[in-house]
């Protein structure tokens, strides 16, 4: 594979992770519903040729090219243009460096609740950059344990370690005057920052 230079990556999370392929079956579904409605029927079979061509022929904003005019001699350009920086011609500079701690994107559901929280309590630091085609990210617990699998940056939030907000483990004692709480000593869950 190395001769061709394939590089093999799999996904060991749960969470589907192909978003071209994603965005590709969208538009293509709305394509889909439009004729259906259109024509009252939902047989396709006859116009399925029309509808791919009608989404390889145009030129798309992404790549500023069209999917049919993309040639194994102008690929690396193409991917290129995709994938860095139209204003320095540099790679696209990585978001985390390693030692960094993030949170992790918590796994969302069609009937996820707007108001739970969407990213993990743990903190979590970055092990480990591998760069491929597209970057992702090796983690590690607060013992140095590396996490199975990979993250995008999109998963992953930077934590603010200057914050001086931390949650409350328990209140361990409290001063009252006149009846009243002033004051409380409370034990903080612990923080590795």
């Amino acid at each position: 594979m190395k001769e061709y230079n394939i590089n093999n990556f799999s996904s060991n999370n749960q969470e589907i992770k192909a978003s071209m392929v994603e965005r590709l079956q969208r538009t293509l579904k709305a394509k889909l519903l439009k004729y259906f409605t259109h024509q009252n029927s939902h047989r396709y079979l006859d116009i399925l040729n029309d509808l791919i061509s009608s989404y390889n022929n145009p030129k798309h904003s992404a790549h500023n090219s069209t999917p049919n005019n993309v040639t194994v001699n102008n690929q690396e350009e193409i991917w290129h243009g995709l994938y860095t920086d139209s204003q320095s011609g540099q790679t696209v500079k990585l978001q985390y460096n390693v030692g960094d701690l993030i949170r992790i994107s918590k796994y969302s559901t069609v009937f996820k609740k707007g108001y739970l929280p969407s990213w993990s309590e743990e903190v979590f630091t970055v092990a480990k950059i591998h760069t491929t085609n597209t970057s992702v990210y090796s983690l590690a617990d607060d013992s140095g344990d590396q996490l199975e699998g990979t993250w995008y940056e999109p998963e992953l939030q930077k934590v603010d370690t200057k914050s001086n907000t931390y949650k409350i483990e328990s209140i361990v004692g409290q001063r009252t005057v006149n009846g009243k709480t002033i004051s409380c000593k409370v034990g903080w869950i612990s923080a590795k920052f």
